[in-house]
């Protein structure tokens, strides 16, 4: 299944609740799968990532959370595997500038942030139902895998880690889950 997103810029709302920095984003955003209308609740970062791919797993990884539209509120994450590259990454500067570097509420800043501009381009994605990787880890939830990495700077990746440390849910067994990887394109 292709993710069709539909995000505009949001005030940056950030926050770290103790286990990782979190952006909440605005409401009016949203991502259609497989005919299935999810809002943009917030995304947050793991490091190392939480997917592994042929075993590997990258620097970091973004997960965008949506909440289905329909009243039964299933979760819908889409994934982003994050890899080191030559330089900055400009969609997380203003992120960047404020990091908070411990546990803190939900501060807004002028700046705004697009999710839009955070994902590559390609939006074709590895789909599987699994459970969510912080407590409660509840099951029922459409994981998307986006197949297309993106990169940050090694000081990017650095600050970061710095402040989260290891954050990642261990490789899950994949027990009899099958994992889809998607065939269209999106340019």
């Amino acid at each position: 299944a292709d993710a069709e997103l539909s995000y505009a810029p949001s005030a940056l709302n950030i926050l770290h609740n103790g286990h990782t920095v979190q952006v909440n984003y605005d409401a009016g955003n949203y991502l259609t799968l497989n005919g299935t209308r999810y809002e943009l609740l917030q995304f947050h970062f793991h490091t190392p990532s939480e997917h592994a791919i042929n075993g590997k797993l990258a620097e970091m990884e973004i997960h965008f959370v949506h909440r289905s539209m329909e009243s039964e509120g299933m979760l819908a994450v889409l994934g982003v595997l994050v890899y080191e590259g030559e330089e900055d990454n400009p969609a997380f500067e203003a992120v960047w500038q404020h990091l908070p570097t411990r546990e803190s509420e939900e501060q807004t800043f002028s700046e705004t942030i697009n999710a839009a501009d955070i994902l590559p381009r390609d939006h074709r994605v590895y789909q599987y139902m699994g459970s969510l990787t912080t407590p409660p880890c509840s099951q029922g939830v459409s994981w998307n895998v986006l197949a297309e990495p993106m990169t940050l700077s090694r000081t990017q990746l650095d600050t970061l880690h710095a402040i989260l440390g290891n954050n990642n849910r261990p490789v899950q067994p994949l027990f009899n889950r099958e994992v889809v990887q998607d065939s269209t394109a999106n340019p």
